[in-house]
């Protein structure tokens, strides 16, 4: 940043040094008797094409400084006289003595504001009022000073700070207009007063003062000094300095410059806005964009605004009529200005702030205005012309890592083919290069501080305060469940944690809210949101209710749209569709709430802001507030651990405890990820600026196309490299996120029923289902599972048994919609979901067996009743039936195993009038076709058999089932871990069992001992008090080793063991 500091040297009195009478003094020689010393600029100089300011040849030596004094008060008092009369005279000398001390630090080119990071050290400059780049005026060309001088003063080398006649002309026009709003015939010293002492105000009053206090600049500084001053000082629309206009509107130094650039140049100054050089235009859709053309040389330049070049032309006739400068060189710039000839190239900023600095630059901007009661104009001029540090909140080693992440192009999705066609064809339309690519915005907050650590806008910066997407609004999809609906609903003990929903396709009012993958039946309040399933979030949000819901959204730092119920709804506040979305400020500063322990701080940029003596003058007003319970917090983020391990993606910060939430919008058209670790939050997204355009009829959707967690090229993912870069680079030591606070208890629950385990928790048929839950006090479940029941199952139909059906007795889920539906969305599809029907109780009854089914006998060869024998080839089956039925055949191995025979075509009828049969992998349907009488047939074993071997045959029926009876022995052994006489413990029961049933084995110690371990059939199993051995289809083995317990005291019971389960 270049430094231009104008220091008053010291005198022997306090005395004004007075400027000298002899007009042969040069300027330098003025400016010492005037107390000012000149300084060189910091800045490099591009040419030695300097030349000196001209002198008019027409200016008048006037050698009596009183001739002066005294023509300037004549014209005062003689334009104040005609305005108000001679009464105005003395309201005029009241005005001038209120005007306000000529201040020469006002003239000074002071050092940048600097903004120093979180530990006080050195981070950016902020360029000087925009892009001010100080030159000396002997590094101005004459021609450029008289292009200004021309247009703006042309009397400038003659008068003494008032131009008589330019005032007297002003005056004439108020007498005749009684108007102050025309031209003021303000001389270049009188603007620069303007600029630097007085206000914009248009009022007689103002001008008094301006001349007042001109005259007294012109007294006291030379004409050199002042246009020096003047030409650096003044607003040129995109620059602010006569240098840095020609950088950015020709890419050239001042000595560098063309007549027609100069008078360019000259013509913004009247008004800034009006004579822009820049010619802008819209497009159908509202789209702003710079208006180009190609030169004679191929070259893409700026078109120059009809505004500009009709001033610039008149300036250049002007130099041509005061004798600066040829008629030849008058035409070519003429021509040059005509045919946009002159270079015009579009702003390029070369200094640019990071995000972080634009975003500080605001916020203390604001706060200025606020405080002290500023305009914009005002306060920016002060923060940026004031010499004023910034203590910022930015940790270095954050903003880099956010940078550099940012700037990684394996880090973002490959740009769609969509959004690669409608760059195509916008920039076709515009004629202006277009790239619509994956972007991101995102911020990171110190928790306990509400610190600002860094902030990324984009993963191309050009320019200074442009937009920036970490403070932009956008929709943030499922990363609002925790804050508007999760959280909210446990603090108010709407529900718990295993309060269990039925995910499956709801409507609620014609609205449908789905997922992105399949319904998943009866699933928990945890499994809900680690998980990130809309339905049992929409379903949540209704229970708690939409207002409560908004209300916790504000508390937690969201901007919640209540006009017209816009943001009340569960589709922004389940589901993330809100009005204007949020920015990722706002989002990591309500994730700092959960390992904050429930409260939140209001993040802040800047801790404080001293003056050029070191004085604070601004300090952040941050604000703690209390948004949910320590317990709910907690509650929450061990939920949230669950998402980033396995739930919705799957992350690692190296030594790092961490926990967060995806969200994705709809049809994936932006993702984001909020997480956190115990010191830090952060919240990204991942979209596309435009998400939809229509260019010359044709409509483009541009969709991001991956989730928030996943895959790799996901804003999880980018938070994780984030986070794993700076706290690399930190040297963080390892941490936990915050431990569980008294006010919550551990206790079992009955996984399918969120309620009290029942006997049949354990015998669910995809397997136990008693787990542990966390539960704020007071909201443990009273009711006892009543989901399990015990049915009978038909075994051929898998339907409800009747009274003549071949049943199964089962543990099967039972599900009443009306009670599970109780939070909205009644007018559900069918519930009986695609990979967990199979796990509840049928609907319908069994219609395909009778009562009169029955088999009154069965054997093998003359033995009616036999059951097993070992038969040869040619043996018959004789039975009587009525009904039908199934006969299996089995073969017992001889390890005891069993297996099905194919037995097609083994068995044949000999009667077909009476039955009827079919074949299947082991067995053989039999029907009797007279279904009111008993019937009989042989059916004759046409298959050679194994000599020696067994074989079982078994028939079924509705009552009946005769087969080989087997049994099984479990032998018990008790031993003591020291040796000696087995007093440790017992094993009971033992015995011999029938196969297929279940035995529950319990091991219980003797008073002194305790159970060292247990193996069963020589597999160890740990400590355990019972084993059950279920389905016994073989002989078993059960060990259990006691030892003593030691005499010395055990070590005093951990706090942080989970609670037992209170009773219910």
């Amino acid at each position: 940043m270049s430094k231009f500091i104008r220091k008053k040297t010291k005198k022997t009195n306090n005395a004004p040094a007075e400027k000298p009478v002899e007009a042969e003094l040069n300027n330098e020689e003025l400016e010492r008797e005037a107390g000012y010393t000149a300084a060189v600029p910091n800045v490099k100089k591009e040419t030695a094409r300097a030349k000196k300011a001209p002198r008019s040849k027409k200016r008048h030596r006037i050698k009596k400084k009183w001739v002066r004094v005294c023509l300037t008060v004549f014209v005062i008092i003689f334009g104040i006289c005609f305005v108000g009369g001679m009464a105005g005279l003395g309201i005029a000398m009241t005005w001038m003595s209120q005007a306000p001390a000529l201040d020469s630090s006002k003239f000074e080119f002071v050092n940048a504001t600097r903004v120093m990071d979180v530990n006080d050290s050195f981070y950016q400059e902020l360029q000087t009022s925009e892009m001010r780049d100080p030159v000396t005026i002997d590094e101005v060309p004459e021609l450029v000073q008289l292009a200004f001088v021309s247009i703006e003063d042309q009397r400038f080398f003659s008068h003494f700070g008032v131009d008589v006649r330019g005032t007297a002309k002003a005056i004439i026009q108020v007498l005749l207009t009684r108007s102050t709003s025309g031209s003021g015939g303000s001389t270049i010293t009188q603007q620069l007063i303007k600029l630097t002492h007085l206000t914009s105000e248009t009022s007689i009053k103002r001008k008094v003062m301006e001349w007042k206090l001109a005259y007294e600049f012109e007294n006291r500084y030379s004409k050199r000094f002042i246009l020096e001053t003047y030409l650096n000082k003044i607003n040129l629309s995109y620059a602010w300095g006569i240098q840095s206009a020609c950088k950015v509107y020709f890419g050239l130094s001042s000595d560098e410059l063309t007549v027609a650039q100069a008078a360019i140049l000259a013509s913004i100054m009247k008004a800034p806005t009006y004579y822009n050089p820049y010619v802008y235009e819209k497009d159908a859709d509202g789209n702003t964009f710079l208006s180009k053309t190609t030169n004679a040389a191929g070259q893409t330049v700026a078109l120059l605004s009809e505004n500009n070049k009709e001033r610039a032309i008149l300036v250049v006739d002007k130099m041509r009529e005061l004798g600066h400068i040829s008629k030849a060189e008058c035409d070519l710039a003429v021509s040059q200005l005509t045919n946009n000839e002159v270079g015009l190239i579009p702003p390029q900023f070369t200094s640019e702030y990071t995000y972080f600095t634009d975003a500080v630059y605001n916020e203390v901007l604001e706060d200025l205005m606020e405080k002290y009661s500023l305009t914009s104009l005002e306060a920016s001029d002060l923060l940026l012309n004031g010499g004023l540090t910034i203590y910022s909140t930015v940790d270095t080693d954050i903003q880099t890592a956010m940078e550099t992440q940012a700037a990684d192009d394996k880090r973002f999705p490959e740009q769609s083919t969509v959004a690669k066609n409608a760059s195509k064809a916008m920039s076709a339309h515009t004629g202006e290069e277009v790239d619509y690519i994956p972007q991101v915005g995102g911020v990171v907050i110190q928790n306990k501080t509400g610190y600002v650590s860094g902030i990324i806008g984009g993963r191309d910066k050009e320019g200074n305060l442009t937009m920036n997407r970490g403070l932009q609004k956008v929709q943030v999809g499922s990363s609002t469940k925790p804050l508007t609906c999760y959280a909210p609903a446990l603090e108010e003990k709407v529900v718990t944690a295993a309060t269990m929903f039925m995910d499956v396709p709801l409507s609620f009012g014609g609205w449908k809210p789905g997922d992105s993958g399949a319904c998943k039946g009866l699933i928990s309040l945890r499994t809900g949101l680690s998980n990130s399933v809309n339905i049992v979030a929409v379903q949540v949000e209704n229970a708690l209710g939409f207002e409560k819901g908004a209300e916790y959204g504000e508390k937690f730092g969201l901007d919640i749209i209540w006009d017209n119920g816009y943001d009340i709804n569960a589709a922004a506040l389940a589901l993330g569709g809100y009005t204007y979305g949020q920015t990722p400020l706002a989002m990591a500063d309500a994730y700092t709430v959960f390992p904050n322990g429930g409260y939140r701080i209001t993040p802040t940029f800047y801790r404080y802001v001293t003056d050029s003596e070191g004085n604070i003058i601004l300090e952040s007003s941050q604000e703690t507030i209390q948004v949910i319970s320590e317990q709910t917090a907690w509650l929450v983020t061990d939920i949230m651990k669950d998402v980033v391990k396995g739930g919705t993606t799957t992350l690692n910060v190296s030594g790092q405890e961490i926990a967060g939430k995806t969200g994705t919008t709809d049809k994936k058209v932006l993702a984001w990820f909020c997480g956190f670790t115990s010191e830090y939050s952060g919240a990204f997204w991942f979209g596309y600026d435009v998400q939809k355009l229509t260019v010359e009829g044709s409509t483009y959707n541009l969709r991001i196309g991956v989730f928030g967690g996943s895959p790799a090229t996901s804003p999880a993912h980018f938070w994780q490299a984030v986070f794993n870069q700076f706290h690399k680079s930190k040297n963080i030591k390892s941490a936990s996120l915050p431990s569980r606070p008294g006010g919550l208890f551990s206790a079992s629950i009955d996984g399918a029923s969120g309620k009290i385990p029942s006997e049949l928790s354990e015998l669910d048929p995809r397997g136990s289902k008693i787990r542990t839950e966390y539960f704020l006090d007071g909201t443990y479940p009273a009711d006892v599972d009543d989901v399990h029941v015990e049915v009978d199952i038909c075994e051929v139909s898998g339907l409800l048994a009747t009274a003549g059906c071949p049943c199964s007795h089962s543990v099967r889920l039972y599900i009443d919609p009306e009670k599970w539906f109780v939070y909205g969305g009644k007018e559900y599809k069918d519930y009986t979901i695609k990979n967990f029907s199979e796990y509840l109780v049928p609907k319908d009854t069994c219609t395909l067996h009778t009562a009169s089914s029955s088999v009154s006998s069965i054997g093998f060869g003359l033995s009616a009743l036999t059951t097993e024998e070992i038969i040869n080839s040619g043996s018959t089956l004789s039975l009587t039936a009525g009904g039908s039925f199934d006969v299996y055949v089995k073969q017992l191995k001889a390890d005891g195993s069993i297996s099905l025979m194919d037995i097609d075509p083994i068995i044949t009828c000999s009667d077909t009038a009476d039955f009827s049969y079919s074949y299947a992998q082991g067995k053989i349907t039999i029907t009797s076709l007279n279904r009111m009488s008993s019937s009989s047939a042989t059916f004759v074993v046409s298959r050679t058999y194994n000599p020696g071997t067994t074989y079982e045959y078994f028939v079924t029926s509705y009552f009946t089932v005769s087969c080989v009876s087997e049994s099984f022995t479990i032998t018990s052994v008790a031993y003591n871990t020291a040796g000696g006489e087995v007093n440790g413990g017992t094993i009971t029961p033992t015995g011999t069992y029938a196969g297929g049933s279940s035995v529950t084995y319990s091991i219980t110690p003797n008073e002194g001992y305790r159970i060292a371990g247990v193996q069963v059939d020589g597999v160890e199993k740990g400590v355990l008090t019972s084993y059950e051995f279920t389905d016994l289809n073989a002989d078993h083995m059960i060990m259990a080793a006691f030892e003593a317990i030691p005499t010395e005291p055990e070590e005093p019971e951990d706090p942080t063991q989970e609670d037992p389960a209170p009773t219910p």
